[in-house]
């Protein structure tokens, strides 16, 4: 077992804009917060 452990906490929220789908994706770990926004239109 690790004697340390790092804490990664991911975020999804997924959300109906217009005519295609955005997923927010928010990646925490402690000190750095990284965001990523995808949007995907469905044909």
């Amino acid at each position: 077992m690790a004697t340390k452990t790092i804490r990664i906490r991911t975020t999804s929220s997924v959300r109906r804009v217009g005519s295609g789908i955005q997923i927010r994706t928010t990646v925490s770990n402690g000190k750095t917060t990284k965001t990523r926004v995808k949007t995907i239109y469905p044909r």
